[in-house]
């Protein structure tokens, strides 16, 4: 008990993990700098995706246009083309849902991060993500554990820089944000 307290009032112990809670602003929070250059922006796999995505979707719909000039283009369907036609919905589909997709997933850290509830997070894993690279620098990725609803739940965050990402997480206790409804859909709290 320290000399300023009063007789009988409980001591207060700070812990890093605990400042780190009271520092979070109550939901709905807005995005720190660090935030929107670290969750809100496309970055690592989702930046791939999204990339992937864009490239399959433009190529599609010049793949259609011409396909279905080809195919349509004498008046009547020429079934040499009708096969290849397939293939090019295909690609427009493909890359659609790869844009689906790294947007449905930017977006659940984003509510995670704007009105998430704060968990003690663990960081199981800090390096370079070898599976993928972008221009052919591979992400810096950290990885980390929490428990929500007695369930232990996983999170990562990548980023080609490095610096960046290790400056926003210097520690190996992180607060992590995630959705009540869907532990999944967490990421964590950088200021």
């Amino acid at each position: 008990m320290s000399a300023s307290s009063p007789p009988g009032s409980p001591i207060v112990v700070r812990s890093p993990y605990r400042e780190g809670v009271d520092r979070i602003p109550r939901a709905p929070r807005k995005p720190t700098e660090m935030a929107r250059e670290l969750i809100f922006a496309y970055q690592g796999k989702r930046k791939t995706q999204r990339l992937l995505g864009l490239s399959a979707t433009a190529l599609g719909l010049v793949s259609v246009a011409f396909m279905g000039w080809l195919c349509f283009g004498g008046g009547g369907i020429d079934p040499n083309y009708v096969q290849l036609m397939i293939y090019a919905v295909s690609l427009l589909g493909s890359g659609f849902a790869l844009l689906l997709l790294a947007s449905y997933g930017n977006r659940r850290e984003e509510k995670a991060f704007r009105e998430g509830l704060p968990a003690k997070g663990r960081v199981l894993m800090r390096g370079l993500n070898d599976g993928s690279s972008f221009h052919g620098v591979p992400p810096f990725e950290v990885v980390w554990e929490f428990e929500a609803h007695g369930v232990t739940h996983q999170g990562r965050l990548s980023h080609v820089d490095r610096a960046l990402v290790e400056r926003a997480l210097p520690g190996e206790v992180v607060t992590v944000l995630y959705d009540p409804a869907d532990p999944s859909a967490n990421t964590v709290w950088v200021e």
